[in-house]
């Protein structure tokens, strides 16, 4: 079984880049990844996803055999047998780190999810022990944390790692998958973008469930009107926050 070498995958990459004169974060930059993730390949601390591979590959100079050789070879240069199995078996190697690395992704995602719902059910369930007008609650409140929760679970068990090749093809301005639409002017979606786009999608539910019971409360029980002001000010807060998040990630990672 043929495994890549993570340290000295991240040597090489290291040499290259030295080469190129690119700092690793105008390397990240190329790659619409953050320095830190260029930082943990060069440290042997990660792999890039497969389809990284060939972009890295033409920044740096070499194909994406001699990447993962961690070598150069001679232009005219033939693989033999052994060294096409070898490739192809780093290749396997790196889609099985992937792999875990997306099975990880998602775990930490349920996790805080899961902790999540369970912060906010623990702050209504005190809402409700001190007695506050729960039709306040019902009104706003509940609402806000139910979608939340909707849009949570979602990115949390049912978002697509990856997207359809045509996203990367063509300039995509829509996304639909079952009840979740999306349509973003200025961002087309693709796979650079994407799960930037779910990462943040993931945080603002996560932020939403736990802060809203608070801040619900909060107005309703020290703001004279809370309930009208909460609404006049919350609600649009609330839509403008589900949108903001996808912009940024959607534009900054184009």
């Amino acid at each position: 079984m043929f495994e890549m070498d993570k340290e000295q995958f991240g040597k090489f990459v290291l040499e290259l880049r030295k080469e190129k004169g690119l700092t690793q974060k105008e390397l990240a930059d190329r790659l619409y990844v953050s320095d830190k993730t260029v930082s943990k390949w060069e440290c042997g601390k990660g792999m890039p996803d497969i389809s990284m591979l060939v972009p890295l590959g033409e920044l740096l100079g070499v194909s994406v055999t001699e990447l993962l050789e961690c070598k150069r070879h001679q232009p005219d240069a033939l693989l033999n047998v052994e060294q096409v199995e070898s490739v192809v078996q780093k290749v396997l190697h790196v889609s099985e780190e992937e792999v875990k690395m997306r099975y990880l992704r998602k775990k930490n995602r349920m996790i805080f999810y899961v902790v999540a719902l369970a912060i906010a059910g623990l702050e209504i369930g005190f809402a409700y022990n001190l007695k506050w007008k729960m039709d306040t609650f019902w009104m706003c409140g509940l609402t806000f944390v139910l979608l939340a929760a909707v849009f949570g679970a979602w990115f949390t068990f049912g978002a697509k790692e990856k997207l359809p090749a045509y996203y990367d093809e063509y300039k995509v301005d829509s996304f639909s998958d079952g009840f979740f639409r999306m349509n973003i002017p200025g961002v087309h979606f693709n796979n650079r973008n994407w799960p930037h786009m779910i990462k943040a999608g993931w945080i603002w539910s996560v932020a939403v469930l736990t802060a809203c019971p608070v801040a619900c409360f909060l107005f309703d029980a020290l703001v004279a009107n809370g309930i009208l002001l909460f609404l006049g000010i919350g609600m649009p807060i609330f839509i403008i926050s589900l949108f903001v998040p996808f912009y940024v990630a959607g534009v900054k990672y184009k």
